[in-house]
């Protein structure tokens, strides 16, 4: 039995936009693999090199740039240490949260995604027009928005 609400119009279309983002996030993922494999990193990886960029950080810095758990992070960073794309530093700020670097080869690897990534939004990207993408990352950036704010994000 339905309840006493019905959706409105908008209402009906933000579900459709949520439902939609839902069945696009494996193939983002899958995406996110496929890009980044040939170069030896996991798409998580590739997350964090991406949030580190130049600078050194510590995991919860890189979890807080990703919005992701601590315990994510790590696990993306020890892989990277281990493949030595990464490695941890002395942190004089915190002895115990070790500062994380990218190393050469993790420099190397990152730009070699870039380069793939730039390659592949460029062809997908005369699909749209300028207007279409801004307006769709202008509504997505608001959903946002709305969901950080959102009382069960408290709960």
């Amino acid at each position: 039995m339905g309840g006493v609400n019905e959706r409105t119009p908008n209402g009906a279309a933000v579900t459709d936009l949520l439902l939609a983002l839902v069945r696009m996030r494996p193939l983002i993922e899958r995406l996110e693999h496929d890009m980044a494999a040939p170069s030896g990193v996991t798409a998580a990886g590739w997350q964090v090199a991406s949030a580190l960029g130049t600078e050194a950080a510590t995991v919860p810095q890189i979890a807080d740039r990703l919005g992701r758990r601590r315990q994510t992070v790590q696990t993306a960073v020890d892989d990277l240490v281990h493949t030595g794309h990464a490695e941890k530093r002395d942190n004089p700020a915190h002895a115990r949260s070790p500062l994380i670097a990218l190393t050469p080869i993790g420099i190397d690897a990152f730009w070699n995604i870039v380069d793939r990534q730039i390659e592949f939004v460029n062809e997908v990207g005369h699909t749209f027009s300028p207007r279409n993408l801004q307006t769709a990352v202008t509504a997505i950036t608001t959903l946002e928005e709305l969901l950080k704010a959102s009382p069960a994000q408290s709960s």
